[in-house]
């Protein structure tokens, strides 16, 4: 399958983006957060694994020491924020829509709302640190002939920072749902296009189920991850290009070991009907036959993993 695909889709958060590295700033609006507040928001954030949640919590253990407090209930939608009960509170984090604040269409920037009690008290601010080698993955991929989108949940603010990586603004696709992100995959395939998505969360599930492949992206084996048909350590995405061709070189390997298994059946078939293939013959002829497809085999997809591992690691 991953040697059939003609279209690979990037979600942008925790894929593209490095989960550590992220800065975040808090812009407090009224009086902004107390101590106890602090302790609230950092134990309803370490419940999910979304990436802006991680980066939250992150940088919120380096403000104060976070103690664990226990929820008296949680909720997670998908792609909206999360809302828990702490201290008798309701606390509510997430998209400017979901905690009830008028949303700005000409704001840009990724903003994470903190409303307690039905009080605003302000938004975490984040900038994205991108992967490393990201530039020369797209690249890559794009001289490989692959049709590359990207399908993000946040808004457009650095749309133009990314057109450097994507090449053409209508490869972009931002505000995505998860439905938005499963339609996109099943418009695609509808138009016979094999598709490979890559995500790193709830976000991406439905995505990731419904594309030719799909990939979970995690910077942390121990974290949870969606089904997929495969889990790829973030520091190796940088490799995604040579793992396609390598792929594709893996299905001619097979091909041709039909081949030569053939080219040896039908040898065996032109005595066996002459008559004059004796069992000796025939007890010779199959232990060298599958001696020759599995060292062609061998030896090809090696020579294979050396050539595009050093065409790789030049670029």
């Amino acid at each position: 399958n991953l040697a059939k695909v003609q279209t690979i889709i990037f979600d942008k958060t925790g894929t593209i983006t490095e989960r550590e590295s992220s800065q975040v700033e808090f812009v407090a609006q009224n009086e902004g957060l107390n101590s106890e507040e602090v302790q609230m928001i950092a134990n309803l954030v370490r419940n999910s694994t979304h990436p802006l949640s991680q980066h939250i919590y992150h940088f919120l253990s380096q403000q104060a020491k976070i103690q664990e407090i226990p929820l008296e209930s949680f909720k997670e939608i998908s792609g909206k924020g999360l809302e828990a009960k702490i201290f008798n509170k309701i606390i509510k984090i997430g998209s400017s829509q979901y905690v009830g604040i008028p949303k700005n269409n000409n704001d840009y920037t990724t903003k994470v709302f903190v409303q307690i009690e039905n009080t605003a008290k302000g938004y975490f601010l984040f900038h994205n640190t991108y992967r490393e080698g990201l530039e020369n993955l797209t690249s890559s991929l794009i001289n490989q002939g692959y049709d590359l989108h990207l399908l993000s949940g946040d808004n457009k603010g650095e749309a133009a920072y990314l057109e450097r990586y994507f090449l053409r603004p209508e490869k972009l696709h931002f505000n995505q749902s998860p439905q938005d992100k499963w339609s996109f995959v099943n418009t695609l395939q509808q138009n016979n296009q094999s598709t490979l998505m890559l995500g790193d969360g709830l976000n991406d599930a439905g995505a990731l189920q419904k594309a030719d492949v799909g990939i979970a992206v995690t910077d942390n084996i121990a974290y949870f991850t969606p089904a997929s048909d495969a889990i790829l350590d973030a520091k190796s995405i940088s490799y995604l290009g040579g793992f396609m061709a390598f792929a594709k070189k893996s299905i001619q390997v097979i091909k041709w070991s039909f081949v030569i298994s053939l080219i040896y059946n039908l040898i065996g078939l032109f005595f066996a009907v002459q008559g004059t293939l004796s069992p000796l013959i025939a007890a010779i002829l199959m232990p060298i036959s599958s001696i020759t497809v599995v060292a062609f085999t061998t030896l090809s997809v090696s020579n294979y993993e050396k050539v595009i591992k050093n065409a790789f690691n030049k670029k």
